[in-house]
């Protein structure tokens, strides 16, 4: 994140929104690669590479030897396409034993994409593959499209040239748009809704650089492990992608945390485009304390009906005011063929039909999260009210209706915040999310500090790929679940109160998770 002469190592900590100069500052001569938010840096010792779209013949010096590589050499003659480039430096690390990590905006920040060696940095590789159609009404009446896309695409920029070029939509997507198309897929990002599994369940296609520099294309099929082994050992570095058809590995790499290999390009399985029309409504849930709490049969009616609630998650104040209450707000959308209600600006002076003023892209930045954040340190017993504020504009009188992704997506990327977020079966949710809120009360009435966000509850469908949070088998018991639901909450509730005060109840409170998560904007 810095060194010890670096003047600006506690400033670009806490005031990057201030001061967005300081994420090209590093006063060594390495180059330093910040993460979404500039929280974490990456400074490795060879370089930082951004692939080109387009063909090369010479790498850049500072890749040292490379140009003189004998096989690489013969490539680079012929010229390197960007799947090519990433293939030569693969081969370049195998063969010298250097170790070599892809990112792409870090949105999910894990250590797997911290390297000493050579970091790739995928955001130039940034476009759809696949064929434009003559007629963007082509693809209105087909049940699905397959879309080839770069792997370094924003999800924000990818949804919305699928509608308005391709007629197309993904199924689902989360609430925050800021990742790539392959960062959503390799750590299992989720929207939420009953009928819907995460953003790697619409994933049919990989196009993968793996060790040694073999370039290989994965989809679904009968192929076992080993006939996919045997296929790579006869592979050459050079030649053209070797064709897996393998449900197995298909089911590794999907959500494969960069360990798999680089994703050049991935395959979504689009559907036509099409509406949402979405309610929000406020509401209070009475709080017994965690052994009695149940909040699962108020809002199941919803979520469970297809033509009530097929897009349902719900926010929840964890601190309850008055003292036997909790605010919360719900959300459930369903499909429609009714047009916009508005023009999509999400401007606060919207009329009747309009977002609110929670969706104005100017009140979603980092200079106001920072103003709010030190105006509430003034006075921390009153958070708990300012949060309740918080919650209630989620909510507006009319329904909205938009297209699926301006419903779907809260953020394009320009807010940074850090949660946290558990994924337990669907039946575990009233007694996990009381252990929750019981340790945010717990933590303050002890240190008299609250959090300025509410906690965030999505519903899933679970699926069967190997790493998944949402995989249906639950580790513990050995049991499956047919649904999940992920809990997120605020990175300092976490990591604060599991330090402090609940150490000696810490496996009740996750004895029947299925698995932490390190999700969207989330460091652990």
């Amino acid at each position: 994140m810095g060194n010890s002469i670096d003047c600006c190592y506690t400033t670009r900590q806490y005031n990057q929104c201030y001061f967005p100069c300081i994420r090209t500052c590093s006063y060594t001569n390495r180059r330093v690669w910040y993460n979404y938010d500039g929280l974490e840096s990456v400074q490795p010792l060879i370089d930082i590479i951004k692939p080109v779209r387009g063909v090369i013949r010479k790498f850049p010096r500072t890749l040292v030897d490379i140009n003189e590589d004998r096989e690489i050499d013969l490539a680079l003659k012929s010229g390197l396409d960007p799947p090519g480039q990433l293939a030569a430096i693969c081969r370049f690390a195998s063969n010298y034993g250097y170790r070599v990590r892809a990112v792409g905006t870090g949105s999910s920040w894990s250590r797997l994409t911290s390297t000493r060696d050579i970091l790739i940095d995928m955001r130039n590789l940034n476009q759809i593959l696949t064929a434009k159609p003559t007629s963007r009404n082509d693809n209105l009446q087909k049940e699905y499209v397959d879309i080839e896309v770069e792997g370094g695409m924003h999800v924000y920029r990818f949804v919305e040239k699928l509608d308005k070029v391709y007629g197309l939509a993904l199924p689902m997507m989360g609430n925050y748009a800021g990742q790539t198309v392959a960062g959503v897929a390799c750590t299992s990002t989720h929207g939420s809704g009953y009928f819907a599994g995460t953003m790697s369940t619409s994933v049919v296609g990989f196009h993968l650089v793996i060790s040694s520099g073999i370039q290989v294309r994965l989809s679904h099929g009968n192929e076992t492990i080993d006939q996919c082994q045997e296929k790579l050992k006869h592979a050459q570095f050079g030649g053209g992608p070797i064709d897996l058809k393998s449900t197995e590995v298909f089911r590794a790499v999907a959500v494969g945390l960069g360990s798999m290999g680089i994703i050049y390009s991935i395959t979504y399985r689009c559907i036509p485009v099409y509406n949402i029309e979405e309610e929000r409504t406020v509401v209070r849930i009475p709080w017994p304390g965690k052994e009695s709490f149940h909040v699962k049969h108020r809002f199941e009616p919803m979520f469970t009906d297809v033509t009530e609630g097929e897009y349902f998650s719900f926010f929840v104040n964890p601190y309850p005011e008055p003292k036997k209450y909790l605010y919360a707000a719900y959300l459930k959308g369903k499909k429609t063929t009714r047009q916009s209600t508005c023009c999509g600006c999400c401007s606060w002076w919207c009329g009747k039909g309009g977002r609110g003023c929670a969706e104005v892209a100017c009140v979603q930045t980092d200079c106001l999260a920072s103003c709010l954040q030190t105006c509430a340190s003034c006075c921390p017993n009153r958070i708990p009210d300012i949060t309740n504020f918080g919650v209630a504009q989620f909510s507006h009188e009319h329904p909205y209706v938009q297209k699926w992704y301006n419903v779907l997506q809260f953020t394009k990327g320009n807010m940074h915040v850090r949660t946290a977020e558990f994924c337990i079966p669907l039946d575990q949710l009233d007694a996990a999310l009381g252990d929750v809120i019981e340790v945010a009360n717990s933590y303050a009435r002890k240190f008299s500090q609250y959090s300025l966000l509410p906690i965030y509850v999505r519903i899933v469908k679970t699926d069967d790929l190997y790493l998944s949070p949402a995989n249906g088998k639950c580790p513990v018991s050995g049991t499956n679940n047919d649904h999940c639901c992920y809990i997120e909450v605020p990175f300092c509730l976490v990591h604060l109160a599991l330090k402090n005060i609940t150490r000696p109840s810490r496996t009740n409170s996750l004895r029947n998770t299925k698995r932490g998560h390190t999700g969207a904007r989330t460091s652990i």
